[in-house]
């Protein structure tokens, strides 16, 4: 039986969450440039000293996608998702969509996956719901209108773990 030394990649808990909460900002959230590839995906990217940060999602009113942490080229982290505005829904796309954006620049601190638990603009809100930790985790979010669920996304994500190596976030 082969012994597997896996290497540990130790990261400050509050680098990689400060990191994430720059990456969002400096991508789809903060309506940063994208490049749109011949497979129809579009793509934002973020480095910042070791980690870089890829998200990549095909569709606009309904799509899906994954967002990766690399840290010294190792990918490390992931989540990917899928939603969208609901298809039944006959409301301005790009409004919905200015909202996601306004609550994805407020995500929670301690968990930047998405957006923050619950926000409100005039008449909408959006809610988030969120399970587990960074290592393994799930949620969904939505956004209504006058009560009514207009858009709904689900997501789920945590460490990438190699044979060769592992993610340890360390508390400070």
């Amino acid at each position: 039986m082969e012994v597997l030394l896996l290497e540990r990649i130790e990261i400050p808990k509050s680098k990689f969450l400060f990191f994430l909460i720059k990456a969002k900002q400096n991508t789809w959230a903060g309506n940063k440039k994208k490049i749109i590839r011949n497979d129809r995906s579009r793509n934002y990217y973020y480095k910042n000293g070791s980690f870089e940060y890829r998200d990549q999602y095909f569709g606009n009113l309904m799509d899906g996608g994954r967002e990766i942490v690399y840290f010294q080229k190792k990918p490390i982290w992931i989540m990917c998702y899928h939603g969208g505005v609901l298809r039944e829904q006959n409301v301005d796309s790009s409004l919905i969509f200015s909202i996601l954006r306004k609550a994805l620049l407020k995500p929670n601190k301690n968990f930047p996956v998405r957006g923050p638990l619950f926000l409100k603009w005039d008449k909408y809100i959006y809610r988030n719901k969120i399970y587990g930790n960074l290592y393994y985790f799930y949620g969904n979010e939505q956004i209504s209108f006058k009560n009514k669920q207009i858009y709904l996304r689900a997501y789920i994500g945590g460490e990438i773990r190699d044979k060769r190596y592992c993610l340890i976030l360390v508390e400070e």
